[in-house]
């Protein structure tokens, strides 16, 4: 087999099946775990329902009675609906109505403990934060096998310790322990598949809708259990899964070249073809290129700002995915707010947002990375601007049903959006800092979210809430125009020289030795490469 035939890791992978039986199952089972971290995510959005309650000042009265008092707030024996006091006396206690068992019912967390309910929600986002560096290094030092699979044996267990949670201190603790697990599984989940995908299936692992699959089960369980702790449960059961092999790409960065070989071996097997005979030396050229530039140096956050490019395009993203966190996560968990059923609300947000994948899906490839982004960064502005207008101009309750119609729209926009950054931002960067660099955007997302009750508060000021909205749409929808395009380009493997940036087309008479030279020499360099034939495929180099 020729040199330019077989000279990247995708080249091996296009030769032992592309999308095969090995590609599909690696998809579906570590990218499938959006489906339980879905759930485990918006466990808030039914624990933080405010149901119908009673305050009690001084007279205990029955069950039977509570449930027959009305909706307009009367009071009967020294109790009302929904009051903090009655009569200017303070309550002592409160009966919650009907069957939901929510953190809310559970603890009392009404009145002047109500702040609780958007504290709690932002505390296990906050969670998040640490987990996107624990993620990022972890996947990078130890592997993305043991970082995804220790990380989702915890998300069980502090599931199943958080179920049985006695107080809401306790409570607090456990969502944030869980935000910090959930931070961690969403590092990995996205670079962790793309690794064993050759060039042409990269866009098809975060297209598929796992986190809206898991949302509707979680609101379908909900509407079934209405009781929190047992939610958990489900949870904890939903998140069992088959273990796949570690990346043959970070085996070989790492210099483990027979561990690396012998994955291949497994994934040929597996998609029914033969390893071609010059995966070895693929195997091993990565393994040399990242000995001779890293120097067994251990790469940190800080590697994704050297250089002016690199830093530009960290620095977009990072706007970009907090941008879509604050809006996402304040519309998700102000669905109480909607107008109808919340099963119902919950459940139809999440479904909706299949036709957000699939809409990535059909286009990424054919739009490119940073068209189909742009676009979807404009709808959710036009979404936004809309929101704003009807809260101005219309009143209850079509503004109601039609503010609600919107910002269920605008999650199927960001889910969108997200799943082509997704992409994007995993070919932006080499696979020795590709977990870092999906890390930080992550990070960047989770202030996003931690700041996202408070900032996209629709209970308390809509209108502030569509207008903070359209701003910060417009400014990341401008940004990213800015960036590289990086469709059909081959991902890089190391942090100076890269894979991705010059592909060898037609260079026979021309050796590894001779590019690395000619590399090293930015103007004469450049037109030697010309003439030999290597063609500059514009990735992402962190070091320009």
């Amino acid at each position: 087999m020729s040199y330019h035939k077989l000279s990247t890791i995708e080249d091996i992978y296009d030769q032992i099946g592309g999308l095969g039986r090995f590609q599909l199952a690696a998809m579906f089972l570590v990218a499938g775990l959006k489906f339980p971290l879905g759930w485990s995510m918006m466990l808030m959005s039914y624990a933080g329902y405010i149901g119908d309650f009673v305050c009690i000042t001084d007279v205990e009265m029955d069950h039977t009675m509570l449930t027959n008092i009305s909706a307009s707030g009367q009071t009967v024996n020294g109790s009302a609906l929904n009051a903090c006091s009655v009569n200017g006396t303070a309550c002592t206690d409160f009966k919650f109505l009907g069957s939901k068992r929510t953190a809310i019912s559970e603890w009392h967390l009404v009145c002047d403990r109500r702040w609780l309910k958007a504290t709690i929600t932002s505390i296990q986002l906050a969670g998040v934060i640490p987990g996107t560096f624990l993620g990022g290094l972890s996947g990078d030092y130890i592997g993305r096998r043991y970082t995804t699979y220790g990380s989702l044996l915890l998300h069980v267990i502090m599931n199943v310790i958080s179920a049985y949670s006695v107080t809401w201190q306790m409570f607090v603790v456990m969502r944030f322990l869980l935000g910090t697990i959930m931070g961690i599984l969403l590092i990995m989940i996205v670079p962790y598949p793309a690794e064993f995908l050759p060039t042409r299936w990269r866009h098809v692992a975060p297209a598929i809708p796992f986190w809206p699959m898991g949302v509707t089960a979680f609101a379908g369980v909900a509407w079934w259990l209405e009781d929190w702790s047992l939610i958990q449960h489900g949870c904890a059961i939903a998140s069992a899964v088959i273990i796949i092999p570690e990346s043959p790409r970070w085996l070989a960065t790492q210099g483990r070249l027979e561990e690396s070989y012998k994955v291949l071996e497994k994934m040929a097997r597996m998609n029914g073809k033969t390893l071609p005979p010059a995966a070895m030396d693929v195997v091993r050229k990565i393994a040399e290129e990242e000995k001779a530039i890293a120097k067994k140096k251990k790469y940190t956050y800080w590697d994704l700002f050297k250089g002016k490019r690199s830093c530009f395009i960290t620095i977009v993203f990072s706007l970009q995915w907090v941008v879509m966190a604050i809006i996402y996560y304040g519309i998700s968990f102000g669905v109480n707010s909607f107008v109808g059923n919340l099963y119902l609300n919950i459940f139809l947000m999440n479904a909706v947002q299949f036709f957000g994948y699939l809409f990535t899906a059909l286009v990424i490839n054919r739009m490119g990375r940073r068209p189909t982004s742009v676009f979807l960064m404009a709808v959710l502005l036009a979404i936004s601007l809309a929101c704003v207008s009807l809260q101005k101009a219309v009143s209850e309750p079509t503004r109601g049903r039609w503010i609600s119609g919107l910002c269920q729209f605008a999650t199927v926009v960001i889910l969108a959006c997200w799943s082509a950054s997704q992409v994007w931002i995993t070919e932006s960067y080499p696979t020795v800092i590709r977990s870092l660099s999906y890390g930080f955007v992550m990070l960047s997302a989770r202030i996003g979210s931690t700041l996202a009750p408070f900032v996209v508060n629709l209970d308390e000021m809509p209108l502030l809430s569509f207008v903070l909205m359209s701003i910060i749409a417009l400014v990341s929808m401008v940004t990213i125009l800015f960036l590289p395009e990086t469709s059909n380009q081959v991902m890089q493997e190391s942090v100076g020289r890269s894979t991705g940036k010059t592909k060898v087309e037609n260079a026979d008479g021309l050796t590894p030795e001779d590019i690395d030279n000619i590399e090293g020499n930015s103007g004469e360099g450049e037109s030697m490469l010309t003439r030999a034939g290597v063609v500059n495929t514009a990735g992402i180099n962190p070091d320009v």
